[in-house]
């Protein structure tokens, strides 16, 4: 992953990242959140 700035993630994300029936989200989002602590990233709440 390659980011210039800052960039936010939601925090539906994180649901995505935890619940193993949401199928191909599910596998996305965990390369999404295992890339996104390298990065300068802002998690809204």
């Amino acid at each position: 992953m390659t980011v210039k700035g800052r960039f936010t993630l939601d925090t539906n994300i994180l649901i995505y990242a935890v619940d193993r029936d949401a199928g191909h989200r599910h596998d996305y989002v965990k390369t999404l959140v295992g890339q996104a602590v390298l990065c300068d990233c802002v998690l809204t709440v």
